[in-house]
């Protein structure tokens, strides 16, 4: 809240508030609590007795925990008294606020305590910065006529050292002050030593070396600001403390290279900092990150620091679990080999949320007929509507249809992400359970940016031998290079690799929707490679398993080649969700198209087309491939910016996109002419026989508004029709019977827009309902919401 080192505004306040209060206002909106206990803040980050009064009067109480380091340990005479300090700085607060001394500013009354509390004074006499920021006229209220701060460095732990400069005390030796820029202690003497050699560091193999876009407040000097950072991400704080010995100094991390032009700075942290764990003394990452990309993210003299690659010595490296399984495992399943097995053609069932499990699990049996891999979305896992003992049998019936019918193999990738790890590892035996003989066919996903890297080591060490999916869903919050704190894309991916992920989504590098750049295919090396450069160091992996990056964002047939291009190979994992349900022709189609996007790169790549640019290549390969050629037909904003000319070269002579909105799950409809093909066609617009051009959906959406034109901003017309005036006939659906969802059809379409006019329910109860129609409803299938067809319309309220 302002009133230690780390950044914060008196207005946190508010967050107490939130925690403690049964019932706060945030932001935006009022929360009750229902009953539910407070959680207790704890304050830390340079606090001092100096600093509580004042934050104690901000928050209004002090029903708090403090955890003062160097409030402590920093007190001249010891942490005893370092520790009874920081209790007077809320005895003085209360007496202040009792009256005690008067009508005196806070300030005076707390100077006023310390005249009798001796450990209150020596917080004064330790901490004269902030005494001087804080009590304005300290000294000569206190009588102190000493010059500077006696830091806890001079506290004997056997005898405590000669009082500093009193009136009416012996004088102690006066200890210069260090020099100071913008009120920062300079710890550069200790914490940096820009004398060392990087190549020798790595080859003695002791450090763990970060490296850091680093800035400064304004008015700190880069040298000073950095080696606090390195202190305060080993072994210091922001005061000296009474005990430090040498062996803690033999493990500081050191700045060894300052670039301030360039805002770089590099950290070399001895690797007996991390913690290791008791159970088998293996390595653990969440050590790691508390100490490179810990509170230093949060210090008051750093306008931003942020990690920009990271290296792991040998013996270190070896000490973390790394994967088990990669893309090798599931070429074997898809009886591909075991090298360069090529594309995984993979999607997301959508919508992320709300298929129902009958649903779900058509939609997997659909995309099968095509595609390998199927993946839960990242927020799909046990909703109430579509809970996991429903919808995973689904997936399973599903899985086991498409082997037989198209046999070749398929994988699934079950979402066991969980707050608990107990509930995790429920989730993935039930997983294993219902799929059986077919186990190694299933991956589990974990969102491993927000469930953390304990997530991962939990799903990587209770079951080894699954495919361990790494979703990382809101990484952007940190490695967005819009943000300048955290760590950047690079480390996240290249992190993955060291705790274990078998895949990880890495973005597209610019060729989908999602933020990225060409040259992002170094992490993909990073991932993949037996060694490889990062931005500033070169990485050996020690014989390491590979993590296989899988892309998704956007992606379709017609961004692949380019994209393999960039990359070099096609080795990698595609989850295409437009790119597979999004094809005008359903997601069979679209799945294949994706296949043909990685084979049609082959092949121009081995020169099958001659001498002919990508883009062309790929445009002759479509002439021959209809789902390809479905693609283009498809995505044709993306054919118009990747290939130009595609619609001559094709022979197109449509003009706009049909999306996967008119593909019949049931049936194909009736083919458009097309010059070597097919596309679908709009059909001339006659009253009555589809659809009105004027006039309202059930909902109340204007016909102008309605359909494809949502997809087309730019061709949106006005509303034809006039209020008041008469609306035309529709005869495209039945005057009695009901819709899907029970509501009466005198009450549906135009009328909506007309209650004036809505006349009665012409359908008596018990008799019979008439048939479709224009005979163009299925009689199989399911409506969009997952409704059978039998149970849809008129039969859905049929006695």
């Amino acid at each position: 809240m302002s009133f230690g080192k780390m950044e914060g505004d008196a207005s946190d306040k508010n967050i107490a508030f939130m925690l403690q209060d049964d019932e706060a206002d945030g932001p935006y909106y009022h929360q009750e609590w229902e009953g539910m206990k407070q959680t207790t803040p704890i304050i830390s980050g340079g606090m001092n007795a100096l600093r509580l009064p004042a934050f104690f009067e901000n928050l209004g109480h002090s029903n708090v925990i403090l955890t003062a380091g160097g409030g402590s340990f920093g007190h001249k005479d010891g942490p005893k008294p370092g520790a009874i300090s920081c209790r007077q700085g809320e005895e003085s607060w209360k007496e202040w606020k009792a009256g005690k001394f008067g009508d005196v500013s806070l300030s005076d009354g707390i100077i006023e305590f310390a005249k009798t509390h001796e450990e209150l004074k020596g917080a004064f006499l330790t901490f004269q910065k902030d005494a001087d920021q804080i009590y304005p006229g300290w000294k000569e209220k206190l009588g102190y006529t000493g010059e500077s701060s006696v830091q806890a460095a001079t506290f004997d732990w056997a005898k405590k050292a000669a009082a500093a400069a009193f009136v009416g005390s012996s004088l102690a030796p006066a200890q210069k002050e260090s020099s100071v820029t913008c009120r920062a202690l300079d710890q550069s003497s200790r914490y940096a030593d820009l004398s060392l050699d990087e190549e020798e560091l790595i080859k003695n193999g002791k450090h763990l070396l970060v490296a850091y876009i680093m800035k400064p407040k304004a008015g700190y000097d880069y040298l000073a600001t950095a080696a606090h950072f390195a202190a305060e991400s080993s072994t210091g704080t922001n005061v000296n403390v009474c005990t430090t010995d040498d062996f803690t100094k033999s493990v500081d991390a050191l700045v060894y290279y300052i670039d301030p032009d360039n805002e770089e700075m590099k950290i070399a942290y001895p690797t007996l900092l991390f913690d290791r764990n008791i159970t088998d003394g293996r390595a653990m990452m969440c050590s790691v990150l508390t100490l490179s990309i810990g509170n230093n993210q949060g210090m008051g003299d750093v306008e931003y620091g942020k990690i920009y690659d990271i290296y792991f010595p040998p013996a270190y490296l070896r000490l973390f679990d790394g994967p088990n399984c990669n893309v090798v495992d599931m070429w074997r399943i898809l009886n591909r080999g075991m090298s360069n097995g090529g594309l995984i053609v993979g999607t997301i069932i959508k919508p992320k949320l709300g298929l129902q499990p009958k649903p779900f699990g058509e939609a997997c049996y659909a995309f099968w007929q095509g595609g390998d891999f199927i993946k839960n979305d990242e927020p799909q896992g046990n909703q109430v509507f579509c809970q996991m003992n429903e919808c995973i049998p689904e997936v399973v019936k599903a899985m086991r249809a498409a082997i037989k019918e198209t046999g070749s193999s398929k994988l699934f990738s079950a979402n066991i992400t969980a707050d608990d790890p107990n509930e995790m590892i429920a989730r993935g035996k039930y997983v294993l359970s219902q799929f059986g003989p077919l186990g190694e066919n299933c991956a589990f996903l974990v969102d491993g940016y927000v469930a953390g890297g304990t997530a991962i080591t939990v799903a990587r060490r209770n079951f080894p031998s699954q495919f361990l999916h790494y979703h990382r869903a809101g990484h952007g919050a940190i490695t967005s290079p819009q943000t300048q704190r955290g760590y950047t894309a690079f480390v996240h991916t290249k992190i993955s690799r060291v705790i274990g992920a078998s895949g990880i989504h890495t973005g597209t590098m610019s060729f989908g929707k999602m933020e990225g750049d060409a040259s992002d295919k170094n992490i993909a090396f990073m991932l993949q490679d037996d060694e490889a450069d990062g931005p500033y160091y070169h990485q050996e992996w020690e014989g390491m398993k590979q993590t296989t990056p899988i892309i998704s964002g956007g992606m379709n047939a017609l961004r692949l080649p380019a994209f393999f291009e960039n990359l070099g190979h096609s080795n990698v994992i595609l989850t295409a969700g437009g790119g597979s349900f999004g094809h005008k022709d359903g997601p069979k189609p679209g799945a294949i198209s994706c296949r043909q996007g990685e084979e049609s790169w082959k092949e121009w790549k081995a020169g099958k087309f001659g001498d002919v640019s990508l883009s062309d290549g790929i445009i002759e390969f479509a002439k021959t491939h209809e789902e390809l050629k479905g693609a283009f037909l498809t995505f044709q904003k993306d054919a118009d910016q990747i290939y130009p000319g595609w619609k001559e070269k094709l022979g197109y002579t449509g003009e706009s996109s049909v999306q996967a909105a008119t593909f019949d799950w049931a049936k194909k409809a009736a083919a458009a002419p097309y010059i070597g093909g097919w596309v679908y066609a709009k059909t001339p617009n006659v009253e009555g026989v589809y659809w009105n051009e004027v006039g309202y959906c059930p909902d109340g959406t204007a016909m102008n508004l309605a359909g494809n034109e949502t997809n087309h901003p730019e061709k949106i017309k006005k509303d034809m029709h006039t209020a008041g005036s008469t609306l035309p006939k529709s005869f495209y659906m039945n005057a009695v019977g009901y819709l899907p969802d029970g509501t009466a059809m005198n009450t549906a379409g135009n009328n909506v827009n007309h209650p004036e006019r809505i006349g009665p329910d012409l359908h008596k109860n018990g008799s019979p309902l008439p048939p479709p129609l224009k005979g163009y409803v299925n009689d199989i299938g399911y409506t969009p919401d997952g409704t059978p067809m039998d149970k849809a319309g008129n039969l859905s309220v049929k006695k």
